[in-house]
């Protein structure tokens, strides 16, 4: 299925989920400003320590940073074969640069699915969220807990909470979305392509009413 579709939604969303979720079913690649961003910072480029040192206080990154940086991403892509972005575009300016970079690829977007989660959940997500220095693995105090509090069940690692998921900064995260992007989904709106999907509840139901949205 040839969809050219971007993902928005607040911090805490499930947009990563949810993102190869719909890449597996649909069979089109998920192109992930987040993961790319953790591989640059892991890797310790100069544009992941800078990268880190905003997420870290909450902050985004500049347009023109993140234009830069995403133009070189989309490149490595047969963008005529769809594609999912999930993380960018976050503001309209950054839409305008997504539209002028697919026209000049004879690509178009299909669909804007915006994943609309409550605040509260929000802050539950990610301030309960709890991931394993050894293996990645995550959990949350209020879901999704470990069996031995602190120590990952899958490989005896200690858990520990991202600076970004401590409550005050969700609370920060969540009002620079609400002032930077989400005017990206009025943009969106008016230009008919956007799709409100409702992202409260578990996974495999959140999951499903996207996968009907993208079919519709």
């Amino acid at each position: 299925m040839k969809k050219h579709l971007i993902l928005v939604g607040p911090p805490g969303s499930g947009k990563d989920t949810h993102g190869k979720i719909l890449s597996q079913k649909i069979g089109i690649p998920l192109i992930s400003s987040g993961e790319v961003l953790r591989d640059e910072i892991a890797n310790r480029t100069e544009i992941g320590i800078r990268f880190e040192s905003l997420i870290n206080k909450g902050l985004l990154v500049s347009d023109d940073v993140m234009e830069t940086f995403f133009e070189k991403i989309l490149f490595k892509y047969d963008l005529s074969k769809g594609f999912i972005l999930n993380g960018f575009p976050r503001t309209v300016s950054q839409a305008e640069f997504i539209n002028r970079y697919l026209f000049e690829h004879n690509v178009c977007i299909d669909c804007v699915l915006n994943i609309a989660v409550s605040d509260d959940e929000i802050i539950k997500r990610l301030s309960g969220r709890r991931t394993c220095k050894k293996c990645g693995a995550v959990y949350n105090i209020y879901y999704y807990r470990s069996k031995v509090d602190s120590v990952c069940d899958l490989c005896g690692g200690e858990l520990y909470q991202r600076d970004d998921d401590r409550e005050d900064i969700v609370k920060d995260r969540t009002k620079i979305y609400i002032k930077n992007t989400f005017p990206l989904i009025e943009y969106y709106g008016k230009k008919s392509l956007l799709c409100e999907i409702n992202g409260n509840g578990i996974i495999d139901e959140v999951s499903k009413r996207i996968v009907e949205a993208v079919n519709d």
